[in-house]
Parts: C-alpha cells; structure tokens; sequence
C-alpha cells in the first residue's frame, strides 16, 4: 500500500538545458482508500466474485493504526473516499476510523458504493455522529426477488432497514449527513420495476421525515441478458434531470439505462 503510506509525491524539475531545478512536492488534500477489500456478495459481474481483486492486491481491511498513521504524516488531507471495490462497512474498525477523521477535521465519503447488507447498529449511528458526508448505497430491485438476482447473497429487507435506521439518526441529531444516493443498475430482469422503484421513498425508509426528496438512480451500465430475461415492452426511462446540490437526504434524478461501457456496477 505504499500510495497510501505516502500519498506525498515528490519530483524533481529539469529544465531545458539539462540541469536539475527545483523539487516540486504534491501534497493532494483528497485522497481513495480500500477501507475494505472483502465483500459478502457474489454480484455476477464483479471482478470480486471472480477472485481478480484478491488475486490481484489481497484481502482484507484498513486498521485503525494505519489510517492513523496515514492522518498523522499527511496533515494536509481533507477529504478521503473509503470505498472502491469491497464493502467498506465488513471493516471491524470503521466506526474508530469515523472517530479519527471526524476529531482531525477529515471529511469522509462513501460515494463509490456500498450494498448495506450487513452493518452495526453503532456503525449506523457513527455514520451521522461524525458527520460521514455522502454514501451510495445500491440497490437494484423493488422487490427482494428482483434484488437478489444480482446482489446474490443480499437481502433487501435489511437494506431498507439499515437505511431507515440511517434516516432515524439523521432526524434525531437534526443532521443532513450523510446524503444518501440509492444507485439502480439497470438490467433486463429489473427493468420493469424502474418506475415501482421511484415511486418507493414518498412513503418508504429511503427519505428522513424532515426531508422531501426521493432517492437518486444512477444507471452506469447495463450489461448482458444471463444476468436476467429481457424486458422489451418495459417503457423507456424520462431523460434525467439536474441533482440538486443542497438535498438534505439524496437527489432525485430519474433512472437511466446503458451510459458507460467499461466499468462493473458496484
């Protein structure tokens, strides 16, 4: 991890006639992190479930000594992504890390995504007491049946309740972190319930009582049909409209189909 042990870059200047100028320090004030490199689903298309990510940089997790450590040679961070291709919430020392960056002035994100299986009912708390900024959590069904056929091993019951406890802390500290993005993939098995699927968070776990907004679908990419049957008659999605930047528990936007092609859905 040695991006992580030294996310200071130092480099030397040449100019033009040859001789050696001055060295030029990167410090990046942002920074990504594998808080977690593990994961307990087996979604079809996830390099994870193949076993590339554990062949390829391991398995594991961020220590709470580390991330320290990380926080203390580089003061200068302000702002570090937690999640990549693992599931950040399987890290047992998630809720210190939420601790340490909170007490040093670091704003945290989970905006790449998280599935929200399992999660600690303190973690859940943590989440809002140190004030964790942004978290995607995806979500591809509106119905448990649906949503299991691509988060294998997920359950969409708990899901919702760990969002609904996630909301519940944000009213009871009257705090509007952490602003939450529900992420739909779409896929020919669960297309048809786009539209069930907006129409959840008017009455559902997804929006806080003091908030009005709905969930944010975000469709990234839509892949083949063995991830499900095709759905031709399922009607064409609205085009998206503009997020708003001042949500106080996510921003709605319609859903999407295919807009990229390289990259597997978290």
């Amino acid at each position: 991890m040695s991006s992580v042990d030294h996310p200071s870059v130092s480099s030397r200047r040449d100019s033009r006639d040859g001789s050696s100028g001055a060295t030029l320090r990167v410090r990046p004030d942002r920074l990504r992190l594998e808080a977690a490199t593990v994961c307990q689903l087996r979604c079809p298309s996830c390099p994870k479930a193949e076993g590339v990510i554990r062949k390829s940089i391991g398995a594991g997790w961020l220590s709470i000594d580390r991330f320290r450590e990380l926080l203390v040679s580089n003061s200068f961070l302000r702002e570090i992504e937690l999640s990549n291709w693992g599931e950040v919430f399987l890290n047992p020392d998630l809720l210190k890390i939420f601790e340490l960056a909170h007490a040093r002035g670091v704003r945290l994100t989970i905006s790449n995504g998280a599935n929200l299986n399992d999660v600690r009912e303190d973690v859940l708390e943590g989440l809002v007491r140190f004030g964790v900024r942004h978290l995607t959590c995806s979500i591809d069904g509106a119905t448990p049946e649906t949503y299991a056929i691509y988060r294998r091993r997920g359950r969409l019951d708990r899901v919702l309740r760990n969002i609904e406890t996630i909301n519940r802390h944000k009213t009871l500290r009257g705090s509007r972190f952490p602003e939450m993005d529900w992420q739909f993939v779409p896929f020919g098995h669960n297309e048809a319930e786009i539209a069930e699927a907006r129409r959840m968070p008017s009455g559902s776990a997804y929006v806080s009582a003091s908030s009005s907004r709905g969930a944010t679908f975000t469709g990234r990419t839509s892949l083949p049909s063995k991830i499900g049957p095709s759905s031709p008659k399922s009607p064409a999605p609205p085009p998206p409209t503009a997020p708003s930047s001042n949500s106080g528990t996510a921003r709605p936007t319609s859903p999407t189909s295919a807009t990229s092609s390289g990259s597997s859905p978290r």
